[in-house]
């Protein structure tokens, strides 16, 4: 029995962290190597910021996310920020769009800080969870 309790204890903390990463971490990896990969390899564009939403917190502080329409193969297409942004967009301004050849709705706004949100996501959570298995261990002994 003690065999057993003793396994469990030590097992719980992985399978949590193995769950965890499963569920959350490796959208985060898809994400990030989707981001490179259109960076890379995807054909490039200027958008131009057209409207955006405003998204008020709980505490008074608002977050932009612009809109953007582009232009590929003669057509038009929309796409919204995926990362809000702290100040106003300016309407008509321009930004570097990315979008997959073969699907060109497939786009992404290329904003360095969207790439390094996505990377400090991963690592807070990989951190957060090595928390819990340590002290997780070390509470049992």
């Amino acid at each position: 029995m003690e065999n057993i309790k003793t396994f469990i204890l030590f097992a719980l903390p992985f399978l949590i962290f193995y769950y965890v990463f499963n569920k959350f971490g490796l959208k985060l990896l898809k994400k990030i190597r989707y981001l490179n990969q259109l960076k890379k390899h995807g054909k490039i564009t200027t958008g131009t910021i057209v409207d955006y939403d405003v998204d008020t917190d709980p505490d008074g502080t608002k977050s932009y996310l612009p809109i953007v329409t582009y232009k590929a193969y003669d057509k038009e297409f929309k796409i919204l920020l995926p990362h809000p942004l702290k100040e106003k967009p300016i309407l008509g301004s321009s930004v570097t769009v990315y979008f997959d050849d073969q699907n060109p709705e497939a786009a992404i706004i290329y904003i360095q800080q969207a790439i390094f949100r996505s990377y400090l996501g991963l690592f807070f959570l990989i951190f957060i969870m090595g928390l819990v298995v340590f002290f997780s261990i070390k509470s049992i002994f």
